[in-house]
């Protein structure tokens, strides 16, 4: 699928995934209703590919924009302590595991 905004192929679930956090803004949570690991925390298919957190893709395009391949190295942690949480303001680096 190609995306108009860049013209790049992404997936469609990709697609979902920014237009459910753009426009979010810092005061409410943004819950994922997609798959998860057993511990709670979302997960999704990265072109496809690779199944990853889905935090950790955001966090990606909030500091790269979309697309961009996911910013692995780094664990992100949800601030607001709701573990479904994907709003971008609400994603920040940690130190510690996802």
């Amino acid at each position: 699928m190609r995306d108009v905004k860049t013209d790049t192929f992404v997936g469609e679930g990709e697609i979902r995934l920014r237009e459910l956090t753009e426009g979010a803004t810092p005061d409410e949570c943004i819950e994922w209703h997609g798959a998860v690991q057993q511990d709670g925390v979302p997960v999704m298919k990265f072109r496809g590919l690779r199944v990853i957190p889905v935090r950790r893709l955001v966090y990606a395009w909030k500091r790269l924009g979309f697309p961009s391949m996911p910013w692995y190295g780094k664990h992100t942690r949800v601030m607001c302590g709701n573990i479904k949480c994907v709003n971008p303001h609400h994603i920040e680096e940690s130190g510690s595991d996802e």
